[in-house]
C-alpha cells in the first residue's frame, strides 16, 4: 500500500496541472529509488528540473587499501563490570536504601 506524505502547497491529485501564483505551472518531477517500481517522491520545481547549471570534473579521494583485520567478538558481562566498579555515593545510597524502610 502506497503511502503520501504531503509538504507544502501540493495539487489535490498527482500528475496534473498544478498552477503558481503568478498563473505559470510548475514543474513535475519523480524521483524513484529504483524507477518507477519502489518508492518514489514526487517533487515539483518552479524552473526546468533537468536543467543543467554547470559541470566540472570530480576527483576522487584517497583511493589507498587498508588492512582488512577481522573484528573480534566480544562478550560483555554487565553486572561483572558494575560491580567492581562502584562510585562512594552509589555505594552509600546503596547501603541506607537497604537500612531504611520508610515510604514516601
Amino acid at each position: 500500500m502506497a503511502y503520501y506524505r504531503s509538504v507544502g502547497d501540493v495539487p489535490v491529485k498527482r500528475h496534473t496541472q498544478f498552477r503558481r501564483p503568478d498563473g505559470g505551472l510548475y514543474r513535475e518531477e519523480l524521483i524513484g529509488e529504483e524507477g518507477f517500481s519502489a518508492d518514489s517522491a514526487l517533487l515539483y520545481h518552479r524552473g526546468i528540473p533537468s536543467a543543467i547549471i554547470g559541470a566540472e570534473p570530480w576527483q576522487a579521494g584517497d583511493q589507498s587499501l587498508r588492512p582488512n583485520a577481522p573484528l573480534l567478538p566480544r562478550h560483555f558481562r554487565l553486572p561483572e563490570l558494575f560491580a567492581t566498579v562502584r562510585s562512594p555515593a552509589r555505594s552509600s545510597a546503596a547501603s541506607a536504601s537497604s537500612t531504611s524502610t520508610s515510604w514516601p
